[in-house]
This record gives structure tokens, C-alpha cells and sequence, in this order.
């Protein structure tokens, strides 16, 4: 997304959405089992509530736990970091931007990342969104020797998902 005119943007989609897909979740919300799918939408009432508060640059991160489990992040240093870097909110959005640029698959492995806190590390991107009106980035940061096909695999079935819902939403 461009920064340029972004708030303008997430002000007119919020003033015709009127509310609907917040209400619409958390309706789901409350009717959902417990699960991923509540877990889920709770996450995604949280990106709603800053997305109608007129934020203007949407990060959400999540599994940073999962990092601690690779023995290349058993440095506190490394972790360290990738942390400072997903903290970062404006930093990380105009990375993400400048990482998946006009493409909607990007993987940057070790040193090809443009942020040297990132270089030990692989990155792999993608878009998601109903249409070039609203896109959003999906990522994950991992070890380089993350097992690509699989990771890209899953990540581009959450696009799509998330995709088809808003398209569903109206969004």
C-alpha cells in the first residue's frame, strides 16, 4: 500500500463500511467455539478496532515465540534483533513495502535483506486482498533454511483465505 494518501483511503472505507464487518466479527465472535477460528477473529476485531480508529499503518505479528525454538535464534543478540525490527511499526511497513514491491510472492534469503538486522535471516512475503484496492502483506521471518515450498504454500493459502473473506465482506 502507499503511505501517500493511505489514512485518506482507511477514513473513506471506514465511513462506507459504516461499521458493518466490525459488527459482522464480532458477531461471529461471540457465536464461534472455542478454537483457531475464535482465536482468529479476535485477531482480526483487534486489526478492525485500529483499522476504524483511523490507523494508518496496520502491523500485526505474531508466533515471535515460535523464533526461540531455532537454534539459530539461541543468541539473545539474534533475537534480539529481529525483535527490535518487528517493534519498529513505521520501520517494518515501509520494509515490508520495499521487500514485496509490485510482486505478490517475495522471498529474501540472508544478506539479499535490505535491513541488516534481518541478514541472518529468511523472509518470505505475500499479498493478499480482494484487488489492487486494498492489499495487505502476509510474511514470515525464519531461519534460512526454513523449508521454502512449504512455507510459501501455507502462506498463500492464508492469503487467499483472507482474500476471498473480505471480497465476501465487501471490503
Amino acid at each position: 500500500m502507499e503511505q501517500v494518501g493511505q489514512g485518506e483511503r482507511m477514513h473513506l472505507i471506514g465511513t462506507s463500511l459504516g461499521g458493518r464487518v466490525s459488527d459482522e466479527a464480532r458477531r461471529r465472535y461471540g457465536d464461534a467455539p472455542l478454537g483457531l477460528e475464535k482465536e482468529l477473529l479476535g485477531r482480526v476485531i483487534a486489526v478492525l478496532d485500529m483499522y476504524e480508529k483511523g490507523t494508518e499503518n496496520l502491523v500485526v505479528h505474531d508466533g515471535v515465540r515460535n523464533l526461540l525454538r531455532q537454534p539459530e535464534f539461541a543468541e539473545s543478540s539474534r533475537v534480539h534483533e529481529v525483535l527490535e525490527v518487528l517493534e519498529e511499526t513505521r520501520y517494518l511497513t515501509v520494509l515490508l513495502r520495499q521487500l514485496i514491491g509490485e510482486s505478490d510472492l517475495q522471498i529474501v534469503i540472508g544478506s539479499e535483506n535490505t535491513s541488516s538486522r534481518l541478514q541472518g535471516c529468511a523472509v518470505v512475503l505475500t499479498t493478499y486482498g480482494p484487488s489492487d484496492r486494498l492489499k495487505g502483506v502476509l510474511g514470515v521471518i525464519g531461519p534460512t533454511r526454513m523449508a521454502y515450498s512449504q512455507t510459501v504454500a501455507r502462506l498463500q493459502a492464508v492469503a487467499r483465505g483472507a482474500s476471498d473473506r473480505m471480497a465476501e465482506l465487501g471490503v
